[in-house]
């Protein structure tokens, strides 16, 4: 499974274990709770007492730490949530990718896309003429393996993996890179950053 894969159930999980109330969403303070807990290694002891009730969204009250210890960047006096983290930027982070709609509650749904969309910002813009040669040699490949080149439906079936009739980047990926019955087509041939160009001007929604 590719390591963009693994950090969504990652997430998932995280999301079901911060969810006190089990109402599959959080408020920014169940969110910074868990982050503490979580990934503050003076969080850890924290973490086997639970999260506690959310208190609503008090963007300028941050909550104090699980176990009463205050996590400093060095030299800064700035509050760290995680590693190289300060509460500010988590704060941002929430609001401008995550609660668009200013519910102060967030579902795992609404993280995994606001964190993608941040994600496919920072992939490259690919000209006509590069989207062309990328898909050309996909079809080569697909050509060469199934006598299906210009037969996309039958492609998309291969990427389609799990059935769902749409598919996500790692999908595409796994069926481009893996050996047969996948397309075995190499990093030298196929660079990932010609992939990201494909898959950001096919994703028109940024879904």
């Amino acid at each position: 499974q590719s390591a963009g894969f693994r950090i969504s159930q990652m997430w998932d999980w995280f999301f079901k274990e911060a969810d006190a109330n089990a109402n599959c969403r959080l408020s920014y303070r169940e969110f910074e709770r868990a982050c503490r807990a979580n990934f503050l290694r003076s969080g850890r002891e924290a973490s086997t007492q639970g999260l506690g009730d959310s208190d609503g969204f008090e963007l300028d009250s941050p909550p104090a730490h699980p176990d009463g210890v205050l996590a400093c960047v060095q030299g800064t006096g700035q509050e760290l949530v995680a590693p190289h983290v300060p509460a500010e930027d988590l704060r941002a982070l929430w609001c401008g990718a995550a609660d668009l709609d200013g519910s102060g509650e967030v579902s795992s749904a609404e993280w995994h896309l606001g964190l993608y969309r941040l994600d496919l910002d920072s992939w490259p813009d690919s000209s006509e003429e590069k989207l062309v040669q990328t898909a050309e040699v996909m079809r080569s490949a697909c050509d060469k393996w199934y006598r299906a080149g210009g037969n996309w439906y039958k492609v998309f079936n291969l990427v389609d993996a799990d059935g769902s009739g749409s598919m996500q980047f790692h999908e595409m990926m796994e069926i481009i890179r893996r050996p047969l019955p996948c397309l075995a087509i190499p990093a030298p041939q196929l660079p990932e950053s010609d992939l990201k160009g494909l898959w950001k001007a096919m994703d028109a929604d940024r879904s």
